[in-house]
This record gives structure tokens, C-alpha cells and sequence, in this order.
């Protein structure tokens, strides 16, 4: 919006003032010896308010917000963070930015919230509820002139966007060790390689950044320039975690059904397909039954990206049968639909991937490349394909049923 000008509390009170005195004046007349000073009085403080008012308007006027908002491109759902607006007013008159937020991510800060600039920068504290995009665009910036008499304002427009990754979740140690376990063996099967990469090496000439040590001094000494040895980077354990986010596959036969009208209790595996219980959540904040289960098998996807690559696993995100590129796979997972309705809108097949058949009842699972490939873990839930079909393409099988997680670790080797 524009520019504007108003009186304070203490303003409209002089303003009232100001217009009682001149009216007292005025009607008392020659009735009153001395009633033309309570009209002079009236117009005095009428005036002083008009020059706080020009004042306002033109402290407004110069003021302005230097640069953009300045935030965090990402942050943990549950974790609070502050954005920075840096602002210039004249002479520091006191003066403070409102501020909105928009987008998919919920924050317990109501919108239009004032926060005071201090120091030169405006700052707001924010605690992200919900994964999902978080837009905070300061709006005004508004300024009290010296007496406190009248406020100016002025609109802006300084935005930015933050990413709220999925809230983070223990993940349940059998689960992990498990990941970690097959991660290593699969590693240790791959064809050995030479100590420090390829057996002989690739030689370069020396390039400013390079380490010393890969510096090749006979070779260096022979054509009197500096020549480094390239070898191939020795590959580590990796994992391949297949999620499976189709709402229909975290719905139950009865859950179209069923209302829950008291505490969450703890889930048991269904008889057919076996497992054991690792974990449960009595409470997934803002989520209930099939919707909750599908946010809580996200939550665990992202959880485990974070916690196998600080272990020193590379991982690999399979999301709905897409591989997803490592570096961006939990910003993907913090932007995937919430609610079932916008799910379902954009589930469907998948141009180039396998399709493993379930039983009808349970649904089919995506992997990529052909029949033969295997994931490493799968995440899903009580809907989603059964035990025979799973086995097929997934190792490791992670079920979210009710809040708990029930891993089947199946017969693959």
C-alpha cells in the first residue's frame, strides 16, 4: 500500500483537546473575560499536532528498508528462526516493521505482527509448525515522530521464502542398524579396489587448490612441471530408501469408517504380514489417523537422509518410484502435498518404472529400472502393497500403522 499519516492515542487525545477548548472559546465569547486565550489555547495545540503530523509524513516519507529479508533458505519444522530486515530513518526516531507470512507451512505467529527496529534492523522470531514453504514479506514500516504525537507510515516490499523441512524424528535404532547393516554388505561385495583409487592414476598438471600430497614429484622432476596424480574416488556404503506417499496405501479396509474418540493406543502389525513394532507416537501434532501415518512415514524419510549421510552412507531417495537427486531430496520431501485431496490429484503412474503387483487389496509399489531391482528400505503403511509383493523389490519393509513403525527385515539376504 501508500503513504499515510494519523495521530497516536496521545494525539487524538490533544487533537480532542484542541477542539473542546476552541468550541469552549467560542461559545463563551463575550460572556467570559479571558475566553479568547482558551480559543488561542485550542489553536496552539491544534497546530502543534499539525506539525507533528507534517513531521510523520515526512520522517515516512525518507525512511526505507535497505536491502531484502534476510533468512535462513531452510529450517527444521519445530525450530524457531529470525529474519532480518536492516531499515534507515532519520535521525533514529523510533519506528517498527509489520510483517506477514504466508504459504503451506503453518507458524503459530499470527499475521500482521509488529515488531520494533533496533540497532538499524528490524527482527522477527518465527517457530515453523508444519513442513512446507514459509513466505515472510515485511509490509510497513511505520514511524512515531519525536513527541509521540503522530505515526507515518509507509508500505514495502521485501520478501522472502524459506523452506520447512520435515519436523525431525527419532528414528528407531533397529531401524537404522538394520539400513546401516545391509548398507556396509552391500558395499563389501562390491569390486575391491586399489588403496587411493585406481591402481595407477590419472596424471594433471597441478591445478591452485589441489593438495600437495597428490602432487607427483618424480614425474614432476622429469617434465620440469607440476603434475598431480587424479585417482578415482574409492565408492563407500550406500542405501537406496524407496517412500511410498500415495494416501490410498496409509488407509485401512475401515478407516473410511472409523473415528477415533479417545487416546491413540499402540498399533499391532496386521496378522498377515508379520514384523515387529520399533517405534510409536502417540501424537503427531496436528495429524490423525491415515494422514498422520503418511506424515510420520515422510517425517522418518527425511530423518533417515539426515542420519545415514552423518554415518557416512551415501543415500539414494526413491519417492513414489522417482529417484530424487541427493543434495535437494529433503527439500522434495518438504514440499510434497499434505492433505489427502492434493495427493490424490497428483498420484498416478509413472512413465519408465517397474510396477510390482500387490494383492489387490494392498495396492501395487513403483521402483525404478526394471523387475530385478531392489531397494534397500521401503517406507509405507497399512494400505500400501503386502508382504509377498513388497519382498520383491525391498529388503527392508518399514510399515506406519496407528503412529508406530513395524519393521520386517523379510528373507532377502
Amino acid at each position: 500500500g501508500g503513504s499515510w499519516v494519523l495521530p497516536t492515542t496521545t494525539g487524538w487525545w490533544l487533537l480532542a483537546l484542541a477542539v473542546s477548548l476552541g468550541l469552549a472559546g467560542h461559545l463563551l465569547g463575550s460572556r467570559l473575560v479571558g475566553a479568547g486565550l482558551v480559543t488561542d489555547a485550542g489553536i496552539l495545540l491544534g497546530s502543534v499536532l499539525a506539525i507533528a503530523l507534517v513531521t510523520a509524513w515526512g520522517e515516512a516519507a525518507l525512511a526505507s528498508a535497505a536491502g531484502a529479508v534476510l533468512g535462513p533458505e531452510e529450517v527444521l519444522a519445530g525450530h524457531g528462526v529470525t529474519w532480518t530486515l536492516s531499515t534507515h530513518v532519520p535521525f533514529g526516531v523510533p519506528h517498527e516493521v509489520t510483517w506477514r507470512t504466508g504459504g503451506t507451512a503453518h507458524v503459530s505467529a499470527p499475521t500482521g505482527r509488529c515488531t520494533p527496529s533496533l540497532d538499524g534492523a528490524a527482527r522477527l522470531g518465527l517457530d515453523p509448525q508444519e513442513r512446507g514453504i514459509l513466505t515472510v514479506s515485511a509490509s510497513r514500516l511505520s514511524v512515531t515522530e519525536p513527541l509521540g504525537l503522530a505515526r507515518g507510515s509507509r508500505g514495502l516490499r521485501a520478501s522472502t521464502e524459506t523452506i520447512v523441512l520435515p519436523r525431525p524424528l527419532t528414528v528407531p535404532s533397529e531401524v537404522l542398524s538394520a539400513v546401516v547393516s545391509r548398507a556396509r554388505s552391500e558395499g563389501a561385495l562390491a569390486a575391491p579396489r586399489s588403496r587411493g583409487g585406481a591402481a595407477s592414476g590419472d596424471l594433471r598438471p597441478y591445478r591452485p587448490g589441489d593438495p600437495l600430497a597428490t602432487i607427483h614429484w618424480r614425474q614432476s622432476a622429469r617434465t620440469d612441471s607440476l603434475l598431480v596424480t587424479e585417482h578415482e574416488d574409492e565408492a563407500g556404503p550406500r542405501a537406496v530408501i524407496a517412500l511410498d506417499t500415495a494416501p490410498a496405501a496409509y488407509r485401512g479396509r475401515s478407516d473410511a469408517h472409523h473415528h477415533r474418540t479417545g487416546p491413540r493406543t499402540a498399533a499391532r502389525p496386521p496378522a498377515d504380514r508379520g514384523g515387529s513394532q520399533v517405534d510409536e507416537d502417540p501424537c503427531t501434532r496436528g495429524h490423525d489417523g491415515p494422514a498422520g501415518d503418511r506424515e510420520r512415514a515422510i517425517r522418518l524419510a527425511s530423518s533417515l537422509l539426515a542420519e545415514l549421510t552423518g554415518s557416512g552412507v551415501s543415500v539414494q531417495l526413491v519417492v513414489d518410484g522417482v529417484p530424487v537427486d541427493d543434495v535437494t531430496a529433503r527439500r522434495i520431501l518438504a514440499l510434497l502435498p499434505r492433505s489427502d485431496e492434493d495427493a490424490d490429484a497428483r498420484s498416478g503412474p509413472t512413465a519408465g518404472l517397474a510396477t510390482v503387483g500387490g494383492d489387490g487389496a494392498h495396492g501395487d509399489v513403483r521402483v525404478p529400472g526394471g523387475p530385478g531391482e531392489v531397494v534397500d528400505l521401503l517406507i509405507t503403511g497399512v494400505g500400501g502393497p503386502s508382504a509377498g509383493a513388497a519382498e520383491r523389490c525391498a529388503a527392508l519393509l518399514v510399515r506406519v500403522h496407528d503412529g508406530a513403525l513395524h519393521l520386517d527385515e523379510g528373507t532377502r539376504p
